[in-house]
């Protein structure tokens, strides 16, 4: 309690340089508080700066570069990414046809499907092939009753081609197959049969039988007329081959089993397999390609 004669309430006088204004505040000298903006000598206030609280709770001021390349911000929406990727991607990509169709020849009865892109495609195949030749039919052998020759059942193919010009095309890929082929021969009861140089006469072979053994795979050429994968209705021919490789002929026989199962005849049935592989060594390493398709095509 105050008894100076001072009622209270009362304004503090002043008392030589004191004053009734508060004392300035001050702050600690601190480098990571920013200066103010002095312009013309005179002192003015900074622009306030957008600021954001971080997931670890630190402060972070001004904008952040990434927000402008996250998908997930507002900074770029999603339709102009993709306007920019697909403006990236070549022409030909959006210029694509596809077609289905069904072809018939030397590698079977079947359906095929091609996807085009600019001068190039790629298809696909399969076909049936359930074709068994008796040679007697058209020649007459002698002394052979029946010479049936099954060609192999399953057939497929992969593979790509370029179109030059509008008509025609080359190309190739990979050809498989599911079996060999296998020529089947029925000797007449009088007739007599050399193998492996020797003659067995009438009665002791009665039927030969001839694998010939390939892989299952192997690689194809083609050239073709028509762009079978154009939009609408088409009509194509494809020629060419399949290259086999080495082949090898294995041969069975029956008959008289006194002759069959000697050693001797085991020997000239072995002889004559390379007889035989030799002399058509040229035409078993290729398999023939001829093929017409039917197709219909869909887009450009």
């Amino acid at each position: 309690m105050a008894a100076e004669g001072r009622a209270r309430g009362a304004p503090i006088e002043p008392t030589g340089d004191r004053t009734n204004t508060p004392a300035p505040r001050t702050f600690a000298k601190d480098s990571r508080r920013r200066p103010s903006i002095e312009s013309g000598g005179n002192r003015t206030n900074a622009p306030a700066r957008r600021t954001s609280r971080t997931r670890g709770g630190a402060i972070a001021t001004g904008r952040r570069a990434h927000d402008v390349w996250d998908m997930r911000g507002p900074r770029l929406p999603r339709r102009l990414f993709a306007a920019a990727i697909l403006a990236a991607l070549p022409a030909p990509a959006f210029a694509q046809s596809f077609a289905v169709g069904a072809r018939a020849g030397t590698v079977g009865l079947g359906a095929e499907a091609a996807i085009r892109s600019g001068q190039a495609a790629i298809r696909g195949g399969f076909g049936l092939l359930p074709l068994r030749i008796d040679a007697t039919t058209f020649y007459d052998i002698d002394g052979v009753t029946s010479a049936k020759l099954t060609l192999p059942r399953h057939w497929y193919t992969v593979g790509a081609d370029f179109l030059l010009g509008s008509f025609f095309r080359v190309g190739g890929g990979v050809l498989f197959k599911a079996s060999d082929v296998v020529a089947e021969i029925v000797l007449e009861p009088t007739a007599a049969v050399e193998l492996g140089g020797r003659l067995y006469e009438a009665g002791q072979v009665r039927e030969l039988k001839g694998t010939h053994r390939s892989r299952d795979r192997a690689f194809f050429a083609v050239i073709g007329f028509g762009a079978n994968d154009s939009r609408g209705f088409g009509v194509s021919l494809d020629i060419g081959a399949a290259f086999l490789g080495d082949a090898r002929v294995a041969l069975e026989a029956t008959g008289d089993p006194d002759v069959t199962g000697t050693e001797a005849f085991r020997l000239d049935l072995a002889e004559e397999e390379e007889n035989v592989a030799r002399r058509a060594a040229t035409y078993l390493k290729y398999w023939p390609i001829a093929s017409v398709a039917v197709s219909y095509g869909f887009g450009r």
